[in-house]
């Protein structure tokens, strides 16, 4: 303690007394006790130093990791801090290029050839406009563009064009985003969101923290009542690496504020975001060649996507090489393997026929697979029909007196009302969301009380009574009103959109009606469909009713029928569907499946 008191009030290090100014000389005189406390001390003197200063730079570390993207980001933008970053800039500039020089000479490249003599120079600018985020201000950038507007309504910014690179192998992924949110009091000016987005994109990223850090600093600035960001991207490291896809796409929300708590506001968001006619919609490649804008969706537990989406994307191929004028008359087809979660559908459009009153559109789908082959998953016929004067006039009509929609529950309330009656239990209740939440951002489901799926939620609740127990199953029918979020600005998307939501749950619906759910049963599923077209216009905005029945079961076998209605009972469309239904693999002992 005595050296330590020593060190403290001692105003020079190097000598006892005024006399002694000789640091080298003057210590070799010093008595052996003396040289010993001097060395001590400053050993002390270091290791209290370093510990201190490295507890130092803990509390700093622990208060950078603890702020909010905004002050991470703008903690750089200080006068003097700018100051500094301009004069360490040109050794910053040196030291990388050095770095870039060395790994070219790794990789065996010659540095001094003509082509790479620039190259670490050039590098190492491009990486720093790359990483431009670092040395960034949120608030700058915003520069004060906040706005009294009076506005309560939700406001989206789409399509902002993305690029960063990946924080795993500083390749590059890009995309589009799209950031939306419901004022509290400000808004901001519109181009500062994609400015926004493009501060925190300038930085080594995985992209479901760019989609987070973009979603917090808009809630942090405008503080409103709520924030959505979509994204979907597509990484380099998948295309031009590792699995080498290059069909594959990333998507990625997040929700905060209300609509975070609000399910309906997180699924209008998203609706308007990627309607319908997104997740159906196709680009044309060249002649007779389309893919799909985004990769399938999928409900439930199941490692297949949902076929309904398929058929749909498989539609919008045909329709778009078909003269104007023809509406679609019929959809056939067959599903021919699983179509996967990870990589866009790819369609052959080949033109069968087309005459005067008839068009004839033969598609494959198909999808990339691991060793780089495509396989097919799907083929269908789509005809089309010109418009004709009708000799007749009829139509079926709903098979019982179903309440209209304003008068029905929605299908999750209703979902969520059970559970409050202790119907279900917690665990039926998320099984039931699982398998349903990913078609709520698409269609509207208003549940007939009286049919089979909404007494007894699609089977996961079998054990209760219902109104039809006392009638055939092959009598027995399910019902609800179904209406698609969006609007649509051609008859074919409207179709595409029926062709998604007649598929649904056709499969199992056999289950359904015997007081069972998915998992009494082994592998079931559709091979072939047959998509029916009555009316040369099917609004899919409006209301309509959909009917499902299943005819037959046996020999591992199913057959189902849906049938859609508008609002004044007339027969939109009907699809029909075999299915194949195992028996679980626990009562097949020895079989394969």
């Amino acid at each position: 303690m005595a050296i330590l008191r020593w060190c403290k009030t001692s105003p020079r290090k190097r000598s006892y007394n005024d006399s002694s100014t000789s640091s080298v000389a003057n210590n070799k005189s010093l008595p052996m006790k003396r040289k010993c406390h001097r060395r001590f001390g400053s050993r002390v003197i270091r290791n209290v130093w370093v510990k201190a200063h490295s507890k130092r730079a803990a509390r700093q570390r622990a208060r950078a990791s603890s702020r909010s993207p905004i002050q991470s980001i703008g903690s750089t933008g200080s006068e003097s801090t700018k100051i500094s970053q301009r004069k360490e800039a040109p050794v910053r500039l040196a030291k990388m290029e050095s770095a870039v020089r060395t790994l070219l000479e790794c990789i065996g490249e010659d540095t001094k050839r003509e082509g790479l003599r620039d190259t670490p120079s050039r590098y190492a600018k491009a990486l720093l406009f790359l990483t431009k985020g670092y040395r960034s201000n949120v608030n700058e950038i915003v520069n004060g563009a906040l706005f009294h507007g009076g506005h309560d309504q939700m406001i989206i910014v789409k399509n902002i064009e993305i690029s960063s690179l990946c924080e795993h192998h500083l390749v590059p992924f890009i995309g589009k985003m799209h950031v939306g949110y419901i004022p509290s009091k400000m808004v901001i000016g519109l181009s500062k969101i994609a400015r926004i987005a493009e501060i925190f994109s300038r930085r080594l990223q995985i992209q479901e923290r760019l989609t987070e850090e973009v979603a917090q600093a808009v809630m942090e600035i405008l503080k409103p009542q709520g924030v959505a960001v979509v994204m979907e991207s597509s990484h380099m490291c998948m295309v031009i690496r590792g699995v080498e896809k290059t069909s594959s796409t990333t998507l990625t929300r997040c929700m905060r504020g209300c609509f975070q708590r609000e399910a309906k506001l997180s699924e209008e968001a998203v609706t308007v975001i990627m309607p319908i006619t997104e997740q159906i919609g196709v680009e044309r490649l060249q002649d007779g060649r389309f893919v799909s804008k985004f990769t399938p969706v999928r409900f439930g537990n199941i490692r297949a996507t949902y076929g309904g989406n398929t058929i749909g994307v498989a539609f919008n191929a045909a329709s778009q090489t078909v003269p104007p004028g023809f509406s679609a008359y019929s959809i056939l087809g067959h599903f021919l393997g699983p179509a996967l979660k990870e990589h866009k559908l790819y369609c052959i459009v080949h033109d069968t026929r087309t005459t005067r009153t008839f068009a004839t559109r033969r598609v494959e789908v198909s999808q990339e697979q691991a060793d780089g082959t495509f396989r097919t998953c799907l083929e269908l016929i789509a005809d089309f029909h010109v418009s004709e004067p009708s000799m007749l006039e009829f139509s079926a009509r709903p098979s019982m007196a179903w309440p209209k929609s304003r008068d029905c529950p929605d299908r999750h309330e209703y979902a969520q009302g059970m559970l409050d009656r202790g119907e279900v239990n917690e665990a039926q209740l998320e099984e039931f969301r699982k398998s349903f939440d990913e078609d709520r951002d698409y269609f509207e489901t208003r549940l007939c009380t009286g049919g089979m799926a909404a007494q007894n939620l699609t089977g996961i609740a079998g054990g209760l009574p219902t109104t039809q127990d006392t009638i055939p199953v092959t009598s027995r029918v399910s019902a609800e009103w179904l209406r698609a979020r969006g609007t649509f600005a051609t008859q074919a998307e409207n179709i595409a959109a029926l062709a998604f939501i007649m598929d649904g749950t056709l499969a199992f619906l056999a289950l359904t009606h015997s007081h069972l759910w998915v998992d009494a049963a082994g592998p079931c599923g559709s091979l072939d469909f047959a998509l029916r077209i009555f009316a040369p216009q099917v609004n899919m905005g409006d209301w309509n009713l959909r009917e499902r029945v299943v005819h037959h079961s046996g020999s591992g076998r199913t057959y189902a029928e849906g049938r859609l209605f508008d609002e004044q009972g007339n027969l939109l469309a009907s699809m029909t569907q075999q299915c194949f239904m195992r028996v679980p693999r626990s009562e097949k002992p020895g079989s394969k499946i």
